[in-house]
Parts: C-alpha cells; structure tokens; sequence
C-alpha cells in the first residue's frame, strides 16, 4: 500500500479535495480552518523528504504549518516511548529504524506527500507527565480537527505491526484500452478482487474509545486496512479499488453537523441571536448528535478505565467551543428540557454482563460516565420533539471537592424527591412509593421465564386483596437499577418529565408517562451543604410511572445530586 500507485492515488483524492471541497476546510461546528494553523505543542519534524536526515521531537511554540495526525492502536505490550527521560535526546534526533512500525509506517508517508510534520500522541505528548498528559488530552480534539490529514492504522494489532503491507488483492491484473483502436484515450484495468468501500465503524480501530473523537474531528482520514487504502472526506468515501460512496447525508458526520447547527454558532451564538424555531432545532440536531456518539464511545474499549471522560473530552470542548455549549462530567448542557433528558441515560439492560461499578469513582452519580459495562443509550434519544411536563430543574452546577483523584460536578436542583422502600408492595399514594421484585408473567411456565437483566428490576404494583394472586396485580411503574451490585433498601424517585396532560397517547410507547431518576441519599461523607440545601442523593437507576396524579401535590424542594 506504500507503492508508487498507491502514493499516486492518494495525491490525487488530496488534490481533488483541495481544490474542490469547501467543507473540508470547515471544522466540527462549520468554522474555518487555516490552511497552515498552529501546530501542537510538539510535533515530529520528519525534515528530509528523500529520507537521508533523522526526525526529530520540535517544540512548536506557536508555529504553524501543516501536519498529519495519526489513529492508532498502541497495541497489547504499552511501553512508553516520549519520557521525561528521553526528552531532550529525542528533540536531537530520533532512530527512525528503531521506532515502531507504525510510526515508521506514517513518516513514510508523510514524507512522500511532502507534508514536513507528523503527530502521533504517545511521541508528542511526555507519557509519565500527568500535567502534560492532562493539558494535551484537553486540546486532542483541535489537534485532529486541524490537521492537514489524519492517517488511520484501521487493521493494524499495534504500534509494532504496521500499516503498510504487500496488497495482491489491488494489483492491476490486466489492462485493456479504454477505447479499442485508439492508444491515446487511456486504459481500463481489471482488478482480482473487489473489496467496496471501507464503514470505519467496524474496522478493528474502532473498538478503540480514543479513536472515535479522533474519527468525529478528522477532516480528512487515509484508512489503510488489511487489502487496500481508503479516503473518507466530508463528501464521500472512496477505495482504491475504485469503489465510491457519498457520505454528505450521513448524520453522524462533522459535515452534517456543522451544516445544520448553524443557528448555534458564530455570531448566532445566544438564546436570542436567532429564530427561536431554527435554534430549537439545531440544539435538537445536536443533541441527537451527541448522543449518538456517546452511545458509539460506550461500546468502545479503554486500556485504562480512567480514561472513560478524557477520551471524548476533545469532542466535547470542540463542541463547546463553537456553540458556548458547556460541557460538563460528558454531558453538554443544553439548555432546558434537553439537559434533563440527558441525565436520563440507561445501559443495555439485556447484555450477559451487566453493568459494574468501577475501582475506583471517575465521575458523579447522575453522568453516564460513571459506570464501567455496556452500551450508553439515551431514553429521549430519538423521540425529543414532543413537549413535555418538567418536573425536575437544575439551578446550578458547583464544583465540589475531590472525588477519587479530581474535583467533580455536581447539580444543584429544584423537584420531588418522592421516598420508598423496595420490598413493600402497596400501592404508591401519597407520595410513597413501593417496590417490588420483578415476577415473570406465569411463574411456572418455562417458555415465560423472565430474561433476568443484569440491572436488579422492580416492578410497581398496586395493592393485593384475597381474590387476586401475586401475578395478576396491575403494575403501576416500573424501577431499574444501574448495576446489580446496587441494593438498596431506602431509595427515592425524582419525577423529570411527563407528557403533557391529555398528549399520553401520541408519544411512543417507550416514554409514555412519567420518567424520572432512582437515587439514594448520599453518605454523610459524600452530602455538602450549600445555604440551606442539606438533601444530598445519588444515582443508583432510572425508572417510570404510568401516572403523576398521586404525587402532583407534593411539595418541590432544592436538593443536590452527586
């Protein structure tokens, strides 16, 4: 893949869209990248493009050029190559033949497009440098979002195995005139194998959670896989092979983003700097958006589980940084209803696994962030145009003292903080709810024994008298746990949104009646007093009620989630 053809090739997919596709040169939220922008902190000046001169680690300072960015899998066997150590020597010079592969496998490239700097983060970032390490995980998303090209090792098992590979399956094998009977109107060539082009959702790279924010914010990626080098643009992804598919109407991509987020960004940026319309619907576009990505980055691996928010902070500060939407332990915070919809994120319930709750606390209760296990969805993912009933308020968000290693976020909030017990089955009233364990529907009958999810579910029942049996009770709501190492006896139920009164019928099944938040108050070494809220509680799941009438006379208060 590193042959003349092939560097033929990718020179003129990089022509093309140099000269032809604007938005190529937009950025997540549709602003302008500079042809030459400022560089990273550090980059690898690769110098000599006949290969005759070492590269060397350079300070950047300001400076700007263009540069290639790289997405990679480290591999199994991590060991740190930019050290406090090493530094200076590698600023002298770096021993090309002793460098992994990959990173060999990039210079190469690099140097045969004639682009003079390469960014590759486990080089350019000190590796046993928290603070360096911290700072440059912060802007890891400007870096890919500004680079001349992103070079993707989407087959490659490690640093150590490369990227650049023999590929049989792409050799011209025969060449006929494309017109018969005239030399000069060029050739057709007939290939062995044809492979159509590259979906790097589900190439062995994807599974990476750092390579999502890196594939979100790239403008332009060379994916080299196992058979053949493949482009994908802001216009369409196309293969060597020849195959070609259009990506401009995909909703996933940064082009689809910036184009219809318009009223949020720029000199559109503030609740009253544009149609109301348009910008409610821009933030819904966003929101969708984000949630997507959320949901993609959750069904992805990280060799360190701490790295859970750093890994999609750089798309989140992208964000924030063209719209001035916050973005807060990997939420944004819209404005509302839309932040309350997002708090209501649950895992997939019917995973084998389950989810679990991490060694060690990376983030609040109420942030998805904060358990280790299966795919993230978002309850209101899909169906947010409806109009709702809010229940539950945020007033503010205070930066609280350190949890495990870090300060952490929590919500200053205005609602009903509705108490239970689990175990007691009567009927929910007065502002009491009751909570049962979930029964399969005909206990005795195999076929209908229940999927057992790996979150503890309860079931809301009404009240029993002496003709009806356990089954047969009308379930009133329903109750899930985030993880079943959660099992609480004394939980409460915030209420968050409900149809409007009367519109039950027209919302989707799924969220129909009121949605609300599982908590439990938080351990006196967790709860902290601001003024006069001494209420503290944290998540432990999510649930529904068929009904708010019983607890619509109750009495808001200002509480605080953790």
């Amino acid at each position: 893949m590193g042959s003349d053809d092939s560097i033929a090739c990718i020179r003129r997919w990089i022509s093309e869209c140099d000269s032809k596709h604007l938005t190529c040169r937009l950025g997540l939220v549709g602003d302008a990248i500079e042809v030459e922008p400022q560089m990273p902190t550090r980059v690898i000046d690769v110098t000599s493009f006949d290969g005759h001169q070492l590269p060397r680690l350079i300070d950047t300072r300001g400076l700007k050029g263009k540069y290639v960015a790289i997405s990679h899998s480290w591999g199994t066997v991590v060991e740190p190559y930019t050290t406090t150590k090493n530094l200076a020597s590698l600023k002298e010079s770096i021993d090309f033949e002793n460098m992994p592969k990959t990173f060999r496998d990039s210079v190469f490239i690099a140097r045969k497009l004639g682009v003079q700097y390469v960014w590759i983060d486990s080089v350019c970032i000190i590796q046993d440098d928290y603070e360096d390490w911290k700072r440059e995980a912060k802007t890891m998303g400007l870096v890919y979002e500004k680079a001349y090209l992103t070079i993707s090792a989407s087959d490659s098992s490690g640093d150590h195995a490369g990227f650049l590979t023999p590929n049989p399956s792409v050799e011209m094998d025969v060449s006929l005139p494309f017109q018969p009977g005239c030399p000069t109107s060029g050739h057709t060539y007939l290939r062995g194998q044809y492979t159509g082009v590259i979906d790097p959702r589900w190439t062995p790279i994807s599974r990476r959670g750092w390579v999502l924010q890196e594939r979100t914010l790239s403008r332009r990626i060379l994916h080299f896989d196992s058979t053949q080098v493949h482009w994908e643009c802001s216009q369409y992804r196309v293969s060597e092979s020849g195959a070609i598919e259009d990506t401009t109407s995909n909703v996933n991509t940064s082009y689809f983003l910036g184009q219809n987020i318009k009223p949020l960004t720029g000199q559109n940026r503030g609740s009253g700097s544009s149609n109301h319309a348009e910008r409610r619907k821009a933030l819904r576009t966003l929101y969708h958006f984000y949630a997507c990505k959320v949901h993609e980055f959750s069904d992805c691996k990280l060799t360190r589980s701490s790295d859970k928010l750093p890994a999609i902070l750089g798309l989140g500060n992208e964000i924030s940084r063209g719209t001035g939407i916050r973005c807060i332990e990997g939420h944004l915070f819209f404005e509302e209803p839309l932040f309350v919809y997002s708090l209501l994120w649950y895992t997939e319930m019917f995973s084998m696994e389950g989810s679990v709750i991490p060694d060690h606390v990376r983030a609040p209760s109420w942030s998805w962030a904060a358990m280790e296990g299966p795919r993230v969805f978002h309850l209101l993912g899909q169906d947010i145009e409806f109009e709702r009933r809010i229940f539950l308020k945020i007033k503010s968000v205070l930066e609280v003292e350190a949890l495990g290693s870090r300060p952490y976020s929590a919500l200053v909030c205005f609602g009903r903080a509705i108490a239970g017990i689990k175990g007691d089955p009567s009927r929910p009233s007065n502002g009491f709810l009751g909570l049962v364990d979930h029964m399969p529907l005909h206990q005795d009958d195999e076929q209908f024994q229940p999927l057992k999810p790996p979150t503890f579910s309860y079931q809301i029942l009404e009240a029993i008298d002496s003709k009806q049996h356990w089954p047969r009770r009308n379930v009133k709501g329903w109750v899930s746990f985030d993880s079943r190492e959660f099992k609480p006896n004394d939980v409460f139920f915030i209420p968050v949104c409900a149809p409007l009164v009367g519109q039950e019928d027209t919302h989707p099944e799924t969220t129909r009646g009121c949605l609300g938040l599982v908590v439990v108050k938080a351990h006196v070494s967790e709860q902290h007093e601001v003024s006069n809220i001494t209420n503290s509680f944290k998540r432990v799941g999510f649930g529904g009620l068929y009904g708010t009438s019983w607890f619509d006379q109750r009495n808001e208060e200002e509480f605080i989630l953790i």
